[in-house]
């Protein structure tokens, strides 16, 4: 019987959590079923986090150079139906939030991007474009899936009981960190701060997107920590836009506050190795794959207080309430005074997600839009 051939779209992607998601999730799928023969659509800036698979999936790249947002748009929503039709392509899998139109396949998202929902930085127009071609996603896919119970029930709330015939498939845990090579943390030009090499570094790693609170987080973080001696806060991911860059240039101003952008897993990992805390005050996650990320290397963990947050980290990490520097203040110093306790939680806790798992559920779900498994 010949393989089920799965296109998947990755075009949308751009380089952070969910090019990582996606690395994971195809090097578990290949293992958990051989029958699936997977081809990803990439876009230029995706290359690099990807190219280690090219025996995994094949990497197709319909761009030479990256495309701007219509563009790509437009890719998606005209030549992606035809490429599945000529080349007989079984399920399409949209690894970048939305369905397209008129799919000649059946469709499966996996929703992990909650920006694309979100109304955080955004004007009101922008944000009706938003929720309509959310909910034109959850009438166009047979199959949502989203990381969380809790995300999903925010879905639900926002968008209609359309979304209740979407499926939860916990997402796994960074099974790749302990096990592959980084460079040395104090390769690392942060390292090079005094501060951070004798005191380790409390790390906040996402993108900056505005449900992050990364400025807000950096603009506090002196009066949190104000002594020269205290840890200081390392900022690292992307900007996606140039608001975004400028608030981090803003924040980096502070000598306790250091910004490095767009990291590769590698880097995170060596950052992780070399952190006392891992900190998070996003107001919004589809799934905190960084957190969990932080509690497998047993870095004790101090997380804003979202469903989210509790759903993944439950009792293996300290919460603060979201906006309140107080809050926040008192949560690192409890997250100090228990780090033994508090690694050791985390890492148990990240045994509950599992790649493996995660893989099996997916490939079903793929199989059985494919038509060959029936439920």
């Amino acid at each position: 019987m010949r393989p089920t051939r799965v296109a998947i779209n990755a075009v949308p992607l751009a380089p952070g959590g969910g090019l990582t998601f996606l690395h994971s999730q195809l090097l578990a799928l290949e293992k958990a079923c051989p029958q699936l023969e997977t081809t990803t659509f990439i876009s230029p800036r995706l290359l690099p986090g990807l190219e280690d698979l090219s025996n995994t999936t094949t990497l197709r790249n319909p761009f030479r150079e990256q495309p701007p947002r219509a563009r790509r748009v437009l890719w998606e929503q005209t030549r992606l139906p035809r490429l599945l039709a000529a080349e007989g392509f079984d399920v399409l899998y949209n690894a970048g939030g939305y369905s397209i139109e008129r799919s000649p396949v059946p469709q499966l998202v996996v929703d992990h991007d909650p920006h694309h929902h979100s109304s955080f930085g955004r004007t009101p127009a922008s944000v009706a474009l938003q929720r309509l071609a959310a909910r034109r996603t959850l009438e166009r896919a047979e199959t949502v899936i989203y990381l969380s119970h809790s995300y999903k029930d925010r879905m639900v709330q926002r968008f209609g009981p359309k979304a209740e015939r979407a499926r939860v498939i916990y997402s796994g845990g960074p099974s790749d960190f302990e096990a592959s090579p980084s460079e040395p943390a104090t390769q690392l030009p942060l390292l090079h701060c005094p501060t951070c090499a004798a005191r380790g570094i409390v790390l906040a790693a996402h993108n900056w997107y505005p449900h992050k609170n990364l400025e807000w987080l950096g603009g506090v973080w002196p009066n949190v920590s104000p002594s020269s001696t205290s840890r200081h806060l390392v900022l690292a991911g992307g900007f996606p836009s140039a608001g975004a860059a400028r608030g981090a240039a803003t924040v980096g101003r502070s000598p306790a506050v250091h910004v490095l952008g767009y990291m590769r897993r590698n880097d995170v990992q060596a950052l992780l190795g070399s952190a006392s805390l891992y900190l998070s005050a996003s107001s919004l996650e589809a799934f905190p794959l960084t957190p969990l990320e932080a509690m497998t290397m047993g870095v004790p963990c101090v997380l804003s207080d979202i469903a989210e947050h509790r759903e993944v980290a439950d009792t293996a990490a300290v919460y603060f309430q979201p906006g309140d520097p107080a809050s926040l203040s008192t949560a690192i110093g409890e997250a100090l005074c228990r780090q033994q306790e508090l690694q050791l939680a985390g890492k148990l806790r990240a045994q509950h997600f599992s790649w493996a798992a995660h893989a099996n559920s997916l490939g079903g779900e793929l199989l059985r839009l494919a038509g060959i498994v029936k439920r």
